[in-house]
């Protein structure tokens, strides 16, 4: 064996496959090289046998898994869950603690139920963006989804993992009501109305009666989730997406105080994304066809290029969906607001039911946001810097500078903006590079940590990340010693005693693999 799960011997792991094949066909248990290259990370910023896997196992229902986990438990094999293994730039379907057995739920790829009347539909892991779409589609239902940029992966590891996406319901966690999860013991549970037998109302109402888990079983390894309700928006009467430029760097904060009030009393009711000019550069080409240079791209040469191209530096795109006498309304608010900032420019194009569906706001999944990662040409790679920012422009402004100031330093351009959304904003950076470029990767991998650690000293924690700083970003969760920590880490050894749910995710260890010095981990 290539890998070996920690603390297991290669006899009992053998024994562990053999049972494992038992269960879900000898087809279905991947342990050659081959086989475990598409569970390495396909953007490693750095060495991907770090993360590798020693095998995976395709299970194809909740009973395959409760039997899994059985013989888990037995032979104290880790398990790391995926679904689609579509989280690329967090680390793809790559475990984080090398020597997992990555459990691959893609197999159970459901749609269980659309219901348009009460717009929620049911899926398994499986599912993806893609297909939950199709389904809707081709049973004529009258109902959209919201969508993250690509659209792969699986519509339960988006949520679960706090995706987001460009609609009214763009705070994709939020919109999940009901789960059915696997504990580690094998017990299946149902949250919220979902613990009554018989209920008609699990994917209505979140709560039920006493505490409510779903939020526990998020970006968390405490259970195995099997099925999500998750609430999809009813067709709109019409839709409408504003474009907004901005000319100067300096109109940042302006931007950012106009949306929040915007956003805050709902005139705004969608994400708002603030793009700058080389993310829309990076969307349509590559590096070389404007700069061939080392370090950063030159700041009048970006302008030059801007000039050239008729564009302004920012730009924010929103879009609005609603009735039409409604969003003329909106529309009208929104361009009175922005126009306080001198030379911005303001264009929308409308769509109304019974129009060219392609002309609408829509959201359809694609592939297209990958495009971005052939920016710096070679195989393309990225990780993304995401912290959250309070809705002021003098916060948005800080971590702007400090990102603008670190990725030149380091040799990279600024690639980012900020996402919007009611009472926050997400600052989404990419550090892309050339995975072939040893020494660009090393930067990368450098810088992403270096900003970290300096955005954590002003204030700003990462709302997710990739496999490689989860202990790094929990860590600086520190109010009171990490206490959050270590509940969460008190609540594992409880709830999963033998610690098999995928080990050190969101830095939560199990006792066998924790060190009370708070260093590194296994």
């Amino acid at each position: 064996m290539a890998v070996l799960p920690p603390n297991v011997s290669e006899r009992n792991f053998r024994k562990a496959l053999d049972a494992f094949a038992d269960i879900v066909g000898k087809e279905w248990v991947f342990t050659t090289e081959d086989e475990l290259k598409g569970y390495l990370d396909p953007f490693a910023p750095d060495d991907a046998e770090k993360h590798a896997a020693s095998a995976a196992i395709a299970a194809m229902s909740v009973e395959e898994i409760q039997k899994i986990l059985e013989v888990a438990r037995h032979y104290k094999i880790p398990l790391w869950t995926v679904a689609c293994g579509k989280n690329h730039g967090y680390g793809g379907a790559a475990p984080r603690m090398k020597g997992s057995v990555v459990l691959d739920l893609k197999r159970m790829n459901k749609v269980i139920e659309v219901n348009e009347t009460l717009g929620y539909a049911v899926v398994e892991p499986g599912v993806s963006f893609f297909q939950l779409y199709d389904y809707i589609e081709q049973h004529g239902i009258k109902l959209w989804m919201s969508l993250p940029a690509p659209g792969w992966g699986s519509v339960m590891g988006n949520a679960l993992d706090r995706g987001i996406g460009y609609t009214p319901y763009g705070e994709n966690t939020l919109h999940v009501c009901g789960m059915e999860i696997v504990l580690a013991d094998g017990e299946v549970i149902r949250t919220g109305m979902g613990a009554m037998n018989d209920t008609k109302t699990w994917h209505l109402y979140r709560y039920g009666f006493g505490p409510s888990w779903d939020q526990v079983f998020m970006q968390s390894n405490f259970g195995i989730v099997t099925k999500i309700g998750i609430w999809l928006m009813p067709e709109p009467e019409a839709t409408a997406t504003a474009s907004i430029t901005f000319p100067n760097e300096s109109d940042l904060p302006q931007i950012i105080d106009i949306a929040r009030p915007l956003r805050l009393g709902q005139t705004v009711n969608s994400t708002i994304v603030v793009a700058n000019a080389i993310r829309r550069l990076a969307s349509s080409g590559s590096r070389e066809e404007y700069f061939t240079g080392d370090g950063a791209m030159p700041d009048d040469l970006v302008n030059k290029i801007m000039k050239e191209k008729g564009w302004n530096f920012w730009e924010a795109t929103i879009s609005f969906f609603d009735d039409e006498d409604v969003i003329d309304a909106r529309l009208k608010a929104v361009e009175k607001a922005f126009k306080q900032i001198p030379g911005s420019t303001f264009e929308a194009k409308r769509w109304k039911r019974g129009e060219p569906i392609e002309n609408s706001a829509k959201p359809r999944p694609n592939l297209i946001a990958y495009q971005v990662i052939n920016w710096r040409g070679g195989r393309g790679g990225h990780i993304g810097f995401a912290p959250i920012v309070a809705p002021l422009g003098s916060e948005a402004t800080r971590v702007y500078s400090l990102m603008k100031k670190r990725v030149a330093q380091y040799g990279f351009d600024y690639f980012g903006g900020f996402t919007f959304f009611q009472r926050h904003t997400i600052h989404t950076s990419l550090l892309i590079f050339d995975q072939d470029d040893p020494k660009m990767k090393k930067n990368a991998f450098d810088l992403f940590d270096t900003v970290v650690r300096e955005a954590a000293t002003m204030g700003f924690g990462e709302y997710r990340t990739h496999v490689a700083w989860m202990d790094l970003i929990a860590s600086e969760y520190n109010f009171n010693d990490n206490a959050m920590l270590r509940l969460n880490e008190r609540f594992k050894d409880m709830i999963d005693p033998e610690g098999i749910l995928a080990p050190g995710k969101q830095g939560i260890w199990p006792r066998s693999l924790r060190k009370n010095h708070g260093g590194e981990k296994i």
